[in-house]
């Protein structure tokens, strides 16, 4: 039995097995997977931004009410500074609109009437917005200017809509 065991084991041989696959040039199963998870890289990567632009579109709205929503309800700052505050948040949001060569050089009765004929409710800027340009030389604690100060927020407002 062991001679014939022998000659069993004597007549197997090793089992051949398959080639090796080369690495390169890959399958075009493959290429087909890196084409497609390519593309939605890309394609995900352009929705990111799509949508982060989508979410900053309207920021500077909601940051410019709030300053508007912080400007009245401010009893303790003086109307000088407001108007101030006012100011800058009017030019920045002409240039915003608008672009910085048609308005950011204006000043004085010029910046009044570039304000009337481009305001988006209608405002005369140059029959009411007249403080803006008198407060910061007028003495302190005027009355008028309080009460033109409220107009001028609300008309402030429309720019930011």
């Amino acid at each position: 039995m062991q001679d014939q065991n022998a000659q069993l084991l004597a007549q197997l041989r090793d089992i051949r097995g398959f080639d090796p696959f080369p690495w390169w040039p890959i399958p075009p199963g493959w290429w087909f997977l890196l084409a497609a998870l390519s593309f939605l890289g890309v394609a995900l990567w352009a929705l990111e931004r799509a949508l982060a632009a989508h979410r900053n579109r309207n920021v500077w709205k909601v940051e410019a009410f709030k300053l508007l929503q912080a400007l009245e309800e401010d009893r303790q700052k003086p109307v000088k500074d407001k108007i101030a505050s006012l100011s800058i948040l009017l030019r920045k949001l002409a240039i915003r609109r608008h672009g910085r060569k048609p308005c950011a050089g204006l000043e004085g009765r010029d910046w009044l009437k570039w304000l009337t004929l481009n305001d988006p409710i209608g405002f005369d800027w140059e029959r009411e917005g007249k403080f803006l340009i008198e407060a910061p030389y007028a003495p302190e604690g005027r009355s008028e200017h309080a009460a033109a100060l409220e107009r001028i927020i609300k008309a402030v407002k429309g720019w930011v809509r």
